[in-house]
Order: structure tokens, then C-alpha cells, then sequence
């Protein structure tokens, strides 16, 4: 449950991140400066996410938070994820807001399909405190509220509507509203996404379960109906029993399995240790659908969902109960209950298989740090992986052996990435195509151009996330049918020696993925820490040579690799005085020039000092 909590924190700061520069996305929409991002994603997890995050806000009002998305929705679209759940999480934080009791919908259907694209259309309803007839027609203009009043009781800036119809404009849609004062209000728009080229193994389809019988007990409502259809949808046969109306519930031999759905366990817990008793002398499983905080009252054997519910959760869970799979693969033991555990096993400490097929990797990169670090991530995950110092040796090697997929260091010696690439495009077969990745420290968007000019397909920069870095090998590289392993990586991390200053200098999060890196494989840390001091101590060499011989070019050369590996270990002051030196110029003064490099060679010391405790922790 604390796992769990805790990625729901997580996923809470990256999507809030995002989000809570309402102003700054306004400003850019207005100087037209705004892009929409194009690439495939998984429309049910985005729509789920966006309920996820929501659902303790709604849940603490007393409101039921639901999500349907039709069958006919494709799972995966291309397009903007980001920005679809900024639109969602605008409405959906308006409707619970404005909604004293009663329930929150989302629904998702398609409007329309031709060869290249959806329109799909999502609706967002309440039970709220509605709008006004006079006030609809302003309400997407900047800086707008129902009333004055509303301000002052509900918060907000006013710009949520106006930013969500702005960047529903530029998916190639439109944004409605309709209310009534006192009944809740329905605000929709539709947007276009193209067709996913690929359908990725990630996706969890239905599973069919024909032939069993399912009983729906709780209130008769939008939440049973959307479950009740999404059970059709696995050929399940279900009946509803509203709790409401009576206690006399029939459980005859014909159902497989029992759902309950409550708002409050504390309520219904007596009502459920009756049904459990007499479930489990016919042997029928009973499966809980409550809210994260509760769902831990009972110390019996129960399954639990939590709601809102994510359908690949319901999924796994009816596969366990009604397909006697194996309860280890998809269930925690907490309490003596079985409960669900979503999407987090494949996770756990992040060092176990991730379930690709076996594949060959081709890493290009002439920093020996980041080929190590590079190698330490992709290694656990079942890897291959071959190294190759610069692009003329990566085309060498492409002669003698075939590889799945190429991870790119766009700046290096002898041939540099780009160059490469041109060169692979020409000599590949034209029945494969070999996905290239670009790694670079850099984040200007002339850069990403360049990578995808010369024929690259992806793109990351350093340092490299695990997340990442898992997501866009997920995106090229087909998954194997296999389920995820188990077996994981226990990892200790010792505390924190370091002063603030330090913590200033060293990213923490960096030298933690670092160290977990270092309990895969002894030494690991050391290893890389001393090739570290040793290669920055000549490049700080190189650059003070270079600088007295008024060599701008391989200063500017040199500060490039440093700011590379300094980001690596996390060290962004050091990467960003590199950053800063790698773009002199021949006219730039030679007295400001060596400034900076003083400021690097001081930085680089510090930095040193830090890392050779690290080793000394290490020991």
C-alpha cells in the first residue's frame, strides 16, 4: 500500500510539474510558441492516470470518480499525452470542485475514423453546483469565473479553461459546455490523434472469460453500469443487485464470483462479513471495490480493488479468481487480505528483467564513464550489448554483426554520431530498419533536429534515466510473452555524508542511481569514480594547454565531453561552467575566457573531493 502511495506521489509531482506553469503555457499559446508533441502512447492509461490523481480529492467530498471508455476506443493513439491529461486534469479538477455530492464521469468514445487518424470525443459530467446560462458563453475566456464569489470560495487563477480550449484548438478540436444551475454541468471537446504505427506488447488486452457469471452488489449507479459494460465486454455474464432496495442476496451455483462495490467500508462491514461467511462455504471468491484508504479494514481473505479502477487492475485480478492464475504474480499478502498491486512488480528495485526479448544493443560512445553506466543499466534488463568508441568503429562492427537497436553519442572523435547515422541509413538492408537513439548532453531543440535530420529515431539526453531509457527501448524493441521476473536486486544505500554544499554539488538522486548501479556489480562505483578524476584531470590539463596556445577549438571540444560526464555524476555547477565555456567565441576576451576555466578547474576539485569520500563510504 506504501508502494503504491508512493507512486501516486510520484506520478502526482511529474504531471503537477508540468501543469502548475499555467501562466508560462498561456504566454507561450498567445506567442504562438506552444508545440504539440507526436508519439504513441497507451489512451487508456492516460485517461487513467488523470483519475488516479484525482480520486483522494474526490473521495474526501464523498464523491464517486468514474471513468468509461467505450470498446470501440483504440488503446494506443499518437499525439500529445502531456497535454491530453493537462486538458482532463483542468476539467476533472473543476468538476470535483464544484461538486458538493454525487459523482464525477469521464467517458471517451469515437466520433470518428478515416485512414490516418481519430477524432475522439471526451466528456467530463457532475453533479455540481452548475453554471449559469449568461455566464457559458465567457466562460473560456482568460481570467474568467462564474462569479466573483466563486473565486474566494473554490480558488484557482482562471486560466485552466482558457489554456484547456487553446490546446484543444490545436489538436484539431472543439470545447463545449452545457449547464443549469443547480444540476451539474457536462463539458466536452473533441481531438485528433493519428494511428499508432505500432501496437506495443505492454498493452493489456481483456481477457475472455465466456461461459462464467459474475453478481454485481451496490448502489445502482454510473459506476456499476460502466462496470457492468466492461465485464460484457469479456463476454462475462453479470447481474446487479442494488443494496439499497434489500439484504436478500442469492448466491446459487451459477456465479463464478461476487464484486462489492462500497463507499465506506466501516459501514458495510457488517454487511460483508455476512456475505463473506456464506460465500466462502459455496466456495465463491468475493472481490472489494474501496477507496485507497480502507481497503484495509478487513484481516480476511478478501481481494481488493482500489476505485477508481484501473481496467487492467480488474483484469488481472478476475484472471486470479476466475483462472486460478497464480496469486503471486499479480497479488501482496498485507493483513491476511489479497490485494492488488497494479503495475508495480515489474518495477520493484528497478534491477530485475523487464520482460523485453532477447536482444542485441550496439552502444556508440567514447566516454568510458557513460559507456559503464550505460552498460550497468542496460545489463539487468537481459541486454547484449557491444561498445563501439566513435561512429567510424560502430560502422566497422555493423559489417560483422546485426544489432537490434543502436544507442548513439551524437559528439565524438574520428566520426561523430550524426555522420554515422547517415552512413548506417545507407548501408541497412531495406527490409530492417535498425532503430538509432541519440545520447547528448544537450537540450537545445536545434540539437533534437539534427538527430532526427540525419535519421535518427529517438532521442535522450545525459545523464540518462532508468525511466527513460526503459520507455523508449519499451517503444522500439518488441517485449517477449514471457511474465516479468521476480528476482530483484536488494539494495542498502548508506546515509548521506554529505554537507549541503555537497548536496549542492552532487545531484543526490544521480549518485543514489549510482550506487544501486554499484550493488549489481562489485567495485562498480569505485571504478567509474576513478576513471572519472583521472580523464577530468587531463581534459583540465588539455583545456589550460589549449587556452594558453589560444586554442578555442579543442577548448570548446573538451568542454563538451567534460559537461557530458559531469552530468553523469550529477555534478550540474561543473557541467554548467563547461556549458558555458564550450560556446566561446573567437572574439570573446581572453581574461573572461580564463575566468571560467579557473571556475571549472575550482569546481572540478570540489567535486573531487566529494567523490573520493564516496569511495572511502564504499569501502
Amino acid at each position: 500500500q506504501q508502494r503504491e502511495r508512493a507512486d501516486i506521489v510520484k506520478r502526482s509531482g511529474e504531471m503537477l510539474l508540468k501543469i502548475i506553469n499555467d501562466i508560462l503555457d498561456f504566454s507561450k499559446i498567445e506567442a504562438k510558441k506552444m508545440e504539440l508533441e507526436n508519439i504513441d502512447f497507451d489512451l487508456n492509461a492516460a485517461v487513467e492516470d488523470v483519475l488516479e490523481l484525482a480520486a483522494g480529492k474526490a473521495h474526501a467530498k464523498g464523491l464517486e470518480l468514474i471513468s468509461f471508455i467505450e470498446p470501440k476506443v483504440p488503446v494506443f493513439v499518437n499525439g500529445d499525452p502531456v497535454r491530453l491529461r493537462q486538458i482532463l486534469i483542468n476539467l476533472v479538477d473543476n468538476a470535483i470542485k464544484f461538486t458538493k455530492k454525487g459523482e464525477v464521469v469521464v467517458r471517451v468514445r469515437l466520433e470518428k475514423e478515416s485512414l490516418q487518424k481519430y477524432i475522439l470525443r471526451f466528456e467530463i459530467s457532475d453533479t455540481g453546483i452548475g453554471i449559469g446560462q449568461e455566464t457559458l458563453d465567457n466562460l473560456f475566456q482568460p481570467f474568467t469565473q462564474a462569479d466573483s464569489s466563486t473565486t474566494r470560495l473554490y480558488g484557482g487563477t482562471g486560466l485552466g479553461l482558457t489554456i484547456s480550449k487553446q490546446l484543444v484548438e490545436m489538436m484539431d478540436g472543439e470545447i463545449e459546455a452545457e449547464s443549469e444551475l443547480g444540476k451539474g454541468s457536462i463539458f466536452s471537446f473533441s481531438a485528433s490523434f493519428g494511428k499508432s504505427l505500432s501496437v506495443s506488447a505492454s498493452s493489456e488486452t481483456l481477457t475472455d472469460f465466456a461461459g462464467r457469471k459474475i453478481l454485481l452488489i451496490g448502489e445502482k449507479g454510473s459506476l456499476l453500469q460502466n462496470l457492468q459494460s466492461q465485464l460484457n465486454d469479456c463476454n462475462l455474464e453479470t447481474v446487479i443487485f442494488d443494496k439499497t432496495v434489500g439484504k436478500d442476496f442469492k448466491f446459487d451455483t451459477s456465479i463464478n464470483a461476487v464484486i462489492f462495490d462500497t463507499f465506506s467500508l466501516t459501514e458495510d462491514k457488517e454487511l460483508i462479513e455476512n456475505i463473506k461467511s456464506e460465500l466462502d462455504r459455496k466456495g465463491i471468491p468475493l472481490i472489494i471495490l474501496t477507496n485507497i484508504s480502507e481497503r484495509n479494514i478487513f484481516n480476511k481473505n478478501i481481494y481488493s480493488l482500489t476505485k477508481p479502477i484501473r481496467r487492467s487492475h480488474l483484469n488481472r485480478v478476475l484472471r486470479v479468481v476466475l483462472l486460478a492464475e497464480p496469486i503471486s504474480e499479480f497479488l501482496a499478502e498485507s493483513d491476511g487480505n489479497k490485494i492488488y498491486r497494479g503495475e508495480f512488480l515489474a518495477e520493484s528495485n528497478g534491477e530485475n528483467s523487464y520482460g523485453f526479448s532477447k536482444a542485441k544493443l550496439l552502444l556508440v560512445e567514447n566516454d568510458v564513464i557513460n559507456q559503464k553506466v550505460t552498460v550497468a543499466m542496460l545489463k539487468p534488463m537481459g541486454f547484449e550489448v557491444e561498445i563501439a568508441n566513435n561512429g567510424r568503429e560502430a560502422l566497422a562492427k555493423m559489417q560483422n554483426s546485426e544489432y537490434d537497436l543502436i544507442l548513439m553519442d551524437c559528439h565524438m572523435p574520428e566520426m561523430d554520431g550524426f555522420e554515422a547515422t547517415l552512413e548506417i541509413r545507407k548501408i541497412e538492408k531495406k527490409d530492417r530498419h535498425i532503430p538509432v537513439i541519440a545520447l547528448t548532453a544537450s537540450v537545445m531543440p536545434e540539437e533534437k533536429m539534427r538527430c532526427f535530420a540525419v535519421g535518427m529515431d529517438d532521442y535522450m539526453t545525459k545523464p540518462l534515466d532508468k525511466n527513460i531509457l526503459n520507455s523508449i527501448l519499451d517503444r522500439w524493441l518488441p517485449k517477449s510473452s514471457g511474465t516479468f521476473s521476480n528476482e530483484t536486486i536488494n539494495s542498502k544505500l548508506k546515509s548521506e555524508n554529505n554537507n549541503s554544499n555537497e548536496l549542492h554539488r552532487l545531484d543526490p538522486k544521480v549518485l543514489q542511481t549510482l550506487r544501486r548501479l554499484n550493488n549489481s556489480s562489485n567495485n562498480f562505483l569505485e571504478e567509474i569514480i576513478d576513471v572519472f578524476i583521472n580523464e577530468s584531470s587531463q581534459r583540465m590539463e588539455i583545456i589550460g594547454k589549449s587556452l594558453i596556445n589560444f586554442n578555442l577549438e579543442t577548448v570548446r571540444k573538451t568542454a563538451h565531453t567534460q559537461k557530458g560526464v559531469s552530468l553523469t555524476f550529477g555534478a550540474e555547477i561543473l557541467a554548467e561552467f563547461c556549458e558555458n565555456l564550450e560556446k566561446i567565441q573567437e572574439n570573446d576576451e581572453i581574461e573572461i575566457i580564463k575566468d571560467l576555466a579557473g571556475k571549472i578547474q575550482t569546481e572540478f576539485l570540489s567535486v573531487k573531493v566529494i567523490l573520493e569520500k564516496e569511495k572511502f563510504a564504499q569501502d
